[in-house]
């Protein structure tokens, strides 16, 4: 399994969750 692809994978969610709380306030 790619290390990378875990890495990217885990930036995309915190990402994700940054954008929710953004929107959020």
């Amino acid at each position: 399994y790619d290390k990378n692809l875990l890495k990217l994978s885990i930036m995309l969610k915190k990402y994700k969750q940054y954008t929710y709380t953004l929107k959020k306030n």
